[in-house]
């Protein structure tokens, strides 16, 4: 009952450039845009392009019953 209500990860490898500008651009459309988890890692993956990763990762929220 006190858990985690959603866990965001990665499907693949990521380097760790990509996870802290992934990162800080989903925590600024969050905090500062007020923004939804959801919505805001899905905009951020939608701005965000795979071809300029040198690992191509999406990151994806997880929130059924955990």
């Amino acid at each position: 009952g006190r858990g985690a209500s959603s866990v965001v990860g990665w499907d693949n490898t990521v380097s760790a450039k990509d996870n802290d500008d992934v990162m800080l651009l989903v925590l600024q459309r969050i905090l500062v845009n007020e923004i939804e988890l959801e919505d805001a890692v899905d905009s951020v993956m939608g701005d965000y392009p795979l071809e300029r990763m040198p690992f191509p990762s999406r990151l994806i929220v997880n929130s059924d019953k955990i």
